[in-house]
């Protein structure tokens, strides 16, 4: 139950940063938009976290490990997509590249650690790429019609 409560009141987080990203006469810019959902989710992930007596990683090194692991995802994956859309990259294009990310990830996984991909993960992976390319096409025509 806790959990459904900390994803509501984190989607009303979300709306209301939506809002004053686009709402009528307010306008924050994209970088300050993103530092102000991280805190939102920092604010409601935490306590939740905390609440549940989730594991938190143990030893320096393996605390470091996962804050560089979160930093390579925020500061190269989110801020990479936000920065692309503040130079006007077309959305299909972009939510294409974030959808190869996966498949890249199993890819290297497989090439560099040894790891297996299963039958199902791969169909999974394939399905997931098919269905944003089919997606983005289908935006793409009915925006061209418009």
């Amino acid at each position: 139950m806790d959990n459904c409560y900390s994803v509501a009141v984190y989607a009303a987080a979300e709306q209301w940063l939506h809002r004053i990203k686009t709402g009528p006469g307010l306008y924050a810019e994209l970088f300050t938009f993103l530092s102000m959902r991280h805190c939102i989710v920092l604010a409601v992930l935490v306590p939740n976290a905390l609440m549940n007596s989730a594991p938190w990683p143990k030893g320096r090194g393996r605390i470091m490990h996962v804050a560089f692991a979160g930093l390579l995802l925020h500061a190269l994956y989110l801020i990479g997509c936000v920065w692309s859309l503040r130079l006007v990259l077309p959305v299909g294009l972009l939510s294409l590249i974030v959808s190869m990310q996966p498949l890249l990830t199993a890819g290297f996984a497989g090439v560099a650690l040894g790891e297996r991909v299963r039958p199902q993960q791969s169909a999974g992976l394939a399905l997931g790429f098919i269905s944003t390319a089919l997606v983005v096409a289908v935006l793409g025509v009915w925006l061209a019609r418009r």
